[in-house]
């Protein structure tokens, strides 16, 4: 049986950023992705992002397998463990996951395409790739940070733990500090342009300006007292 994604996440990330870490010699750049992808005898090209993810736009040929469907340890069955799988989500972390997982059920040959779609961005061609509708623009974004206030902009996606643990008390914030702090959550999964305009890669994401002034941006898990400390 495969984990409990959520228990596994927080365990293998231990709280820390969704671009996770992988074997390196698996992880493989965009170019390094497709040309190993095309030479390779027999290959499986698995998307493990969610079906709407996939329906958004895809590379060419891959199969579709939702790493937090429950059921994915029975669908991968299906696949030849003798012919190498090549693996990719948005960021990385789903696919690192997956990629692990496949590798202890006996997959001889995993790789991971490195940063995901998303630091792929303009780089790989995707079929049935829709138009990015009501998405963020780069203008649209300054906008919103050219405030007198103090503005933490959250870039954060569903799926992604550490986001989901931060939300909370990053909502509380929005609350309690509404008159001195503006919040901005953005998901990466509907902005995905945005993210590749701001140098995005990896979830979560925080930028916190200041006098119109970015003052201080992380990548990856911040706790409450982190971002309060940050935002006196």
């Amino acid at each position: 049986m495969k984990w409990i994604h959520l228990g596994a996440v927080v365990t293998l990330l231990g709280l820390a950023y969704c671009s996770g870490s992988a074997n390196t010699d698996t992880s493989l750049s965009a170019k390094d992705f497709v040309e190993k992808l095309q030479t390779s005898k027999g290959a499986q090209l698995l998307d493990v992002r969610s079906h709407g993810e996939f329906e958004g736009g895809h590379l060419q040929d891959a199969v579709n397998i939702n790493w937090d469907d429950p059921e994915f340890d029975s669908k991968v069955t299906d696949m030849d463990k003798s012919k190498p799988v090549f693996v990719y989500c948005l960021s990385r972390v789903r696919s690192i996951q997956a990629a692990d997982y496949l590798r202890k059920e006996g997959f001889s040959e995993v790789y991971e395409l490195d940063g995901g779609l998303i630091k792929s961005k303009g780089t790989l061609a995707l079929s049935g790739e829709k138009p990015e509708k009501g998405g963020m623009t780069p203008a649209q974004y300054l906008a919103r940070v050219n405030s007198d206030k103090i503005v933490l902009v959250d870039f954060y996606a569903d799926w992604c733990a550490p986001c989901k643990q931060m939300e909370p008390y990053i909502n509380r914030i929005a609350a309690d500090l509404h008159e001195t702090v503006e919040v901005v959550r953005i998901d990466a999964d509907q902005h995905p342009d945005l993210c590749v305009s701001l140098g995005v890669d990896a979830l979560p994401t925080i930028k916190i300006y200041k006098n119109y002034a970015l003052t201080w941006n992380k990548v990856g898990y911040v706790s409450e007292e982190q971002l309060m400390e940050q935002i006196q």
